[in-house]
């Protein structure tokens, strides 16, 4: 039994074949979307990588893990995915790519093997040498003419892991992240020159237009976006080399941390904002047990992990019911529910003659999901520092903490300053607040309910709010 776990990182559903693009420009999703079950409503925990993961592994919302710009660290209580995955009898492997998923954050945490960007002792590479092997070739192929973007040490670490029996291995690929630089073969494929003529595009200068200081023309945010698109295609062509590498009987989960904003609400990046591009993610699941499939219910990160127990169940092991205690819901069931309570999978009585699965979707269409983002401490410090005169009402307006509460058709937002609006999902540029008193109510009472406060900042104090250890960090990772 294997599952693999791929995280995109930073690529946009609406980027994608699967969810109505171009078919030409991620094939390998294409694929396994003809495979198995794509999610066409999946909402985020957070649109940043530290806290959106943490709610991947631990099964809970931002505000009950406390991974936040403030605190990096991964919580090392209660329920851990790899660390619970272990302790069933599983081989738990994990490849930190982006410098956020480290050891020094405590990612690491019940991962039998994992390696990440950091440093290691010498003897730490022994294993790697295989993986080693293929990065080194591929070096020689790209020198010589051969530039596909596939030069990458964890993406051949992934193909020497993820085909060990009983083993669940996590991969994340950041190649989409900004800033927005794809090798040679993708810039060619999307006709983007490789020394771009405007400053913006070079410079990709998202701090001066996240705190209104300059305003990009339409046609850099064109060919931004032209940049943006190669970077998912590449992200795409790197997919498919690691699953290629995978068994056929693989469970094979790929989702997206975030997306990035594109000037929508005149911001770049994935900051200070809570908007669908941001957090309404791709997830596909893709087994030869599954029947092809779109589910449009609302579904959430939270609900990774009971559906990977839920598998595990399937499969025979036995994961005295680690799940249950979760916010979250399996995606899988058999039975229709009577209660918001999801029903474990029952295992099939003979896995080998199994032509399809005995998993089905049972999702309710008035499910409540929730995602929040602050205080964004570090965010309104890099803005501060990569700017010359931001005033202080944009600082105001920038380091503010926000949740949502997210069902099929609207998005309540409440901010830490106090003030909420409502959004019809398919237009966020209109408060309907007061046209749907009763939905805003229900969905603050429901906040109320399922989610702890954010801590409040003081503007005029923000440095004291960030660790210096944790300031070490970030300046480690290319803030400042």
């Amino acid at each position: 039994m294997k599952i693999a776990l791929i995280v995109l990182d930073a690529v946009r559903k609406d980027y994608l074949s699967p969810y109505g693009n171009d078919p030409d420009l991620t094939p390998i999703l294409n694929k396994l979307d003809n495979r198995g079950i794509t999610f066409t409503n999946c909402i985020a925990g957070a649109p940043w990588t530290p806290a959106s993961h943490a709610t991947m592994f631990t099964g809970r919302y931002p505000s009950d893990h406390d991974v936040r710009a403030d605190d990096l660290t991964f919580p090392d209580d209660d329920h851990y995915l790899p660390a619970e995955l272990s302790n069933i009898g599983i081989t738990t492997q994990g490849i930190g790519a982006e410098p956020w998923l480290s050891r020094r954050q405590g990612f690491d945490r019940g991962f039998d093997r994992f390696h990440d960007t950091g440093g290691h002792a010498w003897h730490h590479y022994i294993p790697l040498l295989p993986a080693g092997a293929g990065y080194a070739v591929d070096k020689m192929r790209c020198r010589f003419g051969t530039d596909d973007g596939s030069d990458r040490f964890d993406l051949h670490l992934f193909r020497q892991w993820a085909n060990r029996s009983n083993s669940f291995t996590f991969l994340n690929i950041s190649v989409a992240h900004a800033p927005y630089h794809p090798p040679a073969m993708f810039r060619q494929q999307f006709g983007i020159e490789s020394s771009p003529d405007s400053s913006f595009l070079s410079e990709q200068p998202f701090q001066q237009v996240n705190a209104n200081e300059l305003e990009p023309t339409e046609s850099d945010l064109t060919a931004l976006r032209q940049r943006y698109a190669a970077g998912v295609a590449h992200a795409d062509h790197l997919l498919g080399r690691a699953i290629d590498a995978l068994d056929d009987d693989t469970w094979i989960v790929v989702t997206a941390d975030h997306g990035d904003l594109l000037g929508e609400s005149g911001l770049l990046g994935h900051q200070f904002s809570l908007r669908d591009e941001l957090i309404n993610v791709p997830l596909i699941i893709a087994h030869p047990s599954l029947d092809a499939k779109n589910v449009d219910a609302v579904v959430h990160h939270i609900d990774l992990a009971p559906t990977l127990y839920d598998i595990l169940d399937d499969e025979g092991y036995d994961t005295g019911g680690v799940g249950d205690p979760l916010p979250g819901r399996s995606l899988f069931t058999i039975h229709e529910r009577e209660s918001e309570k999801h029903n474990k999978i029952t295992a099939a009585a003979d896995k080998e003659d199994r032509n399809s699965t005995s998993l089905g979707i049972n999702i309710a269409d008035n499910r409540i999901v929730f995602a929040e983002y602050g205080p964004p401490v570090v965010a309104t410090n890099t803005l501060i520092n990569n700017t010359t005169g931001v005033d202080r009402p944009t600082i105001d307006s920038r380091l503010v903490g926000l949740q949502a509460a997210v069902t099929r058709e609207f998005k309540y937002i409440r901010r830490s300053d106090g003030t909420h609006q409502l959004f019809r999902r398919d237009d966020e540029s209109v408060d309907v607040s007061d046209d749907h008193p009763e939905i805003a109510r229900r969905l603050a009472d429901a906040m109320d309910s399922e989610l702890n406060s954010l801590p409040t900042v003081d503007p005029t104090e923000i440095d004291s709010y960030v660790d210096p250890n944790v300031e070490d960090q970030l300046k480690q990772l290319g803030y400042a």
